[in-house]
């Protein structure tokens, strides 16, 4: 019984916790709908092979810290978050979690494995046991799993976002040093006390996602307040916008009348009889609307060595329409327009 109470209580106050999070979004009037979203992201340099399944990635600044010495440490700046995951561990302030609710710490024993490896040696006849620390290369980091919170304030027209757990994501090797999956290192809370202003000097890398296997469809929120129809809102946005639009090609400011003409004009379908060769011309209105089903989140993203502090802020969103072939098979997701907030 007593047990069922601690279980209940640790549940509680995780809850808690985790609503304490965003829980001046869930009072705001303005706020019409705010909701949860998991999923990872590849946050080294693009040219990680890796990236094309999750996200695009785009390095703004790059800068190592020099040490106390006067020598710069070793370092790949193709791996540098993941390198930095790692050596965060080392810290003497480090605190992590086994999950994102934060329910449980970690200890280092959790963090790192134990093996035990048992050396026979039959002509003395003796049996040595070792306890090996097995342990976590930067290099076996690929993704980032990141949870977020995203809302839609009515008054700005506009999503928002805000990082509320992040976990490195490592390789399960089996004992032929096969992968066999995927698992969070550990979890670390975001910082409850992002800047206002984010400032370039202030960081080490700075660099921008747009998210592409892992950009949500509506079903994949879990909502936690209200409701949005997204291909309502894009709709209206292509007819009276809000914000800045951009062409989906080179980012320039979007000629609106195109836009329109693209996604609510008519298509001339010519078709040929098989028997007698005769030409029919169709004529069928498009909807590009109805095309919506997923939204891609443009973010920059901060990484503050000094701090061992990880910031995003979501700058833009485009609607990610679904192209399918004749036979109505998907082909591809394609971007009708950028909308900027930022």
């Amino acid at each position: 019984m007593l047990l069922k109470v601690l279980m209940s209580f640790v549940c509680f106050v995780s809850t808690s916790l985790l609503q304490a999070q965003y829980d001046d979004l869930l009072r705001n009037p303005d706020i019409i709908w705010v909701a949860e979203y998991t999923t990872d992201f590849v946050m080294n340099p693009e040219n990680n092979a890796d990236t094309f399944d999750y996200n695009f990635l785009h390095t703004i600044q790059f800068q190592k810290v020099v040490a106390e010495t006067g020598l710069y440490g070793k370092g790949d700046a193709l791996k540098y978050l993941s390198e930095q995951a790692i050596l965060r561990i080392y810290k003497e302030n480090f605190q992590a979690f086994k999950d994102s609710s934060f329910s449980s710490r970690m200890t280092r024993h959790d963090l790192f494995k134990y093996d035990t490896v048992i050396n026979c040696f039959p002509e003395e006849g003796e049996e040595l046991c070792f306890i090996v620390e097995r342990t976590v290369d930067y290099e076996d980091i690929k993704s980032f799993r990141i949870r977020q919170v995203y809302w839609y304030t009515r008054k700005t027209h506009s999503f928002n976002a805000r990082l509320l757990a992040y976990a490195p994501v490592t390789n399960i090797r089996n004992s032929e040093g096969d992968i066999i999956g995927k698992r969070p290192l550990y979890w670390l809370k975001a910082d409850e006390s992002p800047p206002k202003r984010f400032k370039n000097k202030q960081f080490n890398y700075i660099f921008q996602t747009q998210m592409r296997g892992n950009a949500p469809r509506p079903e994949d929120f879990k909502v936690l307040k209200g409701s949005f129809d997204f291909r309502k809102f894009f709709e209206t946005e292509i007819e009276t916008p809000s914000w800045r639009c951009l062409d989906r090609y080179d980012y320039t400011p979007a000629d609106m009348s195109d836009l329109r003409a693209e996604c609510f004009g008519t298509d001339t379908i010519v078709t040929f009889s098989p028997e007698t060769y005769e030409e029919q011309v169709q004529t069928k209105q498009r909807n590009c609307i109805e095309q919506i089903e997923k939204i891609r989140f443009v973010q920059n993203w901060y990484y503050d060595e000094r701090r061992h502090r990880l910031y995003a802020r979501l700058v833009g969103v485009a609607p990610l329409a679904a192209i399918r072939d004749n036979e109505g098979e998907f082909r591809f997701y394609k971007p009708l327009f950028y909308q900027m907030y930022r």
